[in-house]
């Protein structure tokens, strides 16, 4: 599911791409897109650098627009692969849109035989995430898009469906804890991956600065210059996400979502299942005490955040026109170089 650690494992294994499972032997990330072709990850590393995000993901299924030729060729790709292990496609929104899959025949077609995998958090803590990175950008009323986001936070409706998909093998649903790429790899029994980045979000300073100047977020589900501050703008130490969901809207999503979560302890193995039952996160809203609440609507920032913010903002202008000088300046220097040979024509003349 997405705002569960999705991210940081995509990122990881984009880094990471080939990876040796003693279950599954040999799997190689790959990537899907909206055509249906497959390509390994492996083959296109030299292309992070240029994604803003950071990391290779397959195309959300409502935007599938597939090819049958295409989808051959897929089937093709995955079965040379398969032969030494098996194929790992990723999308933090897969697990909502099975219709999509099921009206297509994806997986069928692929010639998939496929193990799903889907992480899940306490849907109190999700829906305060998610409104940081949808909510406060859809131009919605708090209260109505906390009851969408209610019905979204229905887990086991959500997943066991799966279960009984033609060309599933099984289903594991995992708790999104610290490390979800440590807990990947150990579920498909592979040597740890060493995890790029923290997924964490932006600082909330920034999130209220761009709640009040809202061209800097062009609508919810343009994350551009997200991306874009939290790695230019590393160096600020600001405050969490503010915490924007008051006790009695807790109340309401722990009552609502609670039936979900008893069903949702019997789609987990044993050991998730005593962790499940025993997290008062899912269960009590007494687990969020700790939390100051803030208003969900735009705040503005005090002089003293402003002034710390601007000062990492012109920092980190600095940084980069000194990176933008380097690669020039070693150019510059390069071409001085070849310039002055006839300075010295006999090394010129030696070299043909």
């Amino acid at each position: 599911m997405e705002k569960c650690g999705s991210s940081a494992l995509q990122t990881a294994l984009s880094h990471n791409p080939t990876v040796d499972s003693a279950i599954y032997g040999t799997l190689q990330y790959c990537q899907l897109n909206k055509k249906g072709s497959i390509a390994p990850v492996y083959k296109y590393g030299h292309l992070l650098p240029n994604i803003s995000h950071g990391y290779f993901v397959s195309s959300p299924a409502e935007n599938f627009s597939l090819d049958d030729r295409r989808l051959q060729e897929s089937r093709a790709t995955i079965e040379r692969l398969s032969r030494r292990g098996g194929v790992i496609l990723s999308h933090e929104n897969w697990a909502r849109t099975l219709p999509f899959f099921e009206q297509a025949g994806l997986l069928e077609t692929l010639g998939l035989n496929a193990h799903v995998v889907a992480y899940v958090r306490p849907p109190v803590e999700w829906i305060n995430s998610a409104w940081w990175q949808w909510g406060a950008w859809a131009g919605r009323e708090f209260n109505d898009w906390l009851h969408e986001m209610i019905a979204a936070t229905q887990w086991s409706r959500i997943l066991s469906p799966w279960q009984h998909t033609r060309c599933v093998a099984s289903l594991s649903v995992r708790l999104s804890g610290s490390d979800v790429i440590a807990d990947f790899c150990e579920l498909v029994a592979a040597p740890a991956l060493q995890p790029m980045r923290r997924n964490i979000g932006l600082p909330g300073e920034i999130l209220r600065f761009m709640q009040n100047h809202p061209q800097f977020r062009n609508g919810p589900h343009d994350a551009t210059n997200d991306h874009l501050f939290a790695n230019r703008l590393r160096a600020f130490q600001g405050s969490p996400s503010p915490w924007v969901l008051n006790r009695e809207q807790m109340q309401v999503i722990v009552d609502e979502t609670r039936a979900s979560n008893l069903a949702l302890l019997s789609l987990l193995d044993q050991a998730s299942k005593a962790a499940m039952h025993d997290d008062p996160r899912w269960w009590k809203v007494e687990a969020f005490d700790n939390r100051q609440v803030e208003d969900p609507n735009p705040v503005p920032l005090n002089a003293g955040d402003l002034d710390k913010l601007a000062v990492a903002a012109l920092q980190a202008v600095v940084e980069m026109h000194n990176e933008a000088r380097e690669p020039a300046a070693t150019m510059q220097g390069q071409a001085t170089t070849r310039g002055q040979w006839w300075r010295k024509p006999w090394r010129f003349l030696s070299r043909h």
